[in-house]
Order: structure tokens, then sequence, then C-alpha cells
């Protein structure tokens, strides 16, 4: 792939550079291969994994990677945005809440982390919540600087004391969208900590977010 020069600058100031190709409606993101700092191995797994997903779950774009030297390449099918999340009947919210949450069970049972669930990466497409943005390493460098690929406020608190990412904030992020979803009167990040509190106490067993879904919204 020929990058022109504002990607290559921003390759090597951020590590990535990102953009659509509105011919073919690709959504292109590429990766400085030496900022992805999990394990080799890891990330090797992790990207068979996005694939398989991606090609079967409705609720995830089709993507794919390639590697080209010493950069990695995602591709991923560009999403046609029906309406902005604000702009979603209320009425139709809870049933979009419970479908999401059913495929998200699905991608769970396969023990896909995504990282950062929060709703700059979810979508409303063709009638459902599409979740994009799958990161090839949940540990990178970006913009110089070592770090986990999850927005703070939805980084549950154990995995900030014990320095890693689990599916503990994923049900966070999962937990603060939906009450913001539901709700719309305060910003995502004003139900961290009530969220972060239920997480901590859930049990979790099959169909976590399922279930998650009737505290978050009882």
């Amino acid at each position: 792939m020929h990058l022109i020069n504002k990607h290559k600058i921003k390759l090597q100031t951020r590590g990535r550079a990102h953009w659509i190709d509105k011919s073919t409606k690709i959504f292109h993101k590429v990766y400085k291969k030496d900022n992805l700092l999990d394990d080799p191995n890891s990330i090797k797994a992790r990207l068979s994994q996005i694939v398989e997903l991606t090609d079967t779950m409705k609720f995830m774009p089709k993507t794919s990677y390639l590697y080209e030297e010493d950069i990695l390449r995602m591709d991923q099918r560009q999403l046609i945005k029906q309406a902005d999340l604000k702009e979603i009947n209320p009425k139709n919210r809870l049933s979009l809440v419970e479908q999401f949450s059913q495929s998200l069970d699905e991608v769970y049972e396969d023990g896909f982390i995504h990282g950062d669930i929060n709703r700059k990466n979810i979508i409303y497409s063709e009638d459902r919540l599409c979740l994009i943005d799958f990161e090839p390493s949940l540990l990178q460098v970006k913009d110089r600087v070592q770090q986990w690929m999850s927005t703070r406020p939805y980084r549950h608190h154990e995995d900030i004391q014990n320095n890693n990412i689990t599916v503990k904030s994923d049900f966070l992020g999962f937990g603060c969208f939906v009450k913001w979803f539901l709700l719309n009167d305060n910003p995502p990040q004003y139900y961290a900590d009530e969220c972060s509190k239920v997480i901590s106490d859930f049990k979790v067993q099959s169909f976590p977010f399922q279930n998650l879904t009737r505290l978050f919204v009882n």
C-alpha cells in the first residue's frame, strides 16, 4: 500500500494513521509493527479471531489484516450510519440494547475482549447497534507513549490496579453506554462509579452482558 505524505507523518509521529477510501467504502488503519506490544503469538491469535468473528457476526463490520514489511494494515468495511445514537426513537432503544447484549455474549463466549466499548465505537447501522474499532494489540505505543487501548473512564479499576485489560472493562464500557443510551440525561462517564460497583459484585456466569443489562436497566 502506498501511503501519502500526511499518512506517513502520522504513522511516524503517532504510530498509526487512518483514512476512508470513499470509492471502495473501506476504512483503512495502519500501525507500526514495533508499536504493538502484546506477545506476537497473542497478536496473531487475536487477528485471526477478529477476522473470523467479523466474517460471521452481523454487528461487527468485516475486517482483515495484512503485514507489509514493518507495518500492519487493517481494512474494515465502512458501515452506513442510519442515524446518530441520540436520534434513535427512545421506544426502540431497549430492544436494541437487548439485541446488542446478545451479540456481545456470543463474542464473549469466544473469549474476545474488545477493550474499549464506548459510544464512539458503537454505530447504528442496518437496524442494529454495531461495534467497531478492533485493535490488534491491547497494549501499544501511541503518540510515543506506551498505553492500554482503553478509554480511561470505562476501564475497570481492577484492570487499572492490575495493569491489564479484562472483560470487566468491556462490562463497564457497556454499562455506561446502556445508562447513557436509555436515560440520555448525563454523559456516559457519569455512570462509571455506579456501574463499576455493580460489576465488582457481579458473578460472571453464562450470558453476562444480557444479565448485566437487566441490572443496569432496573
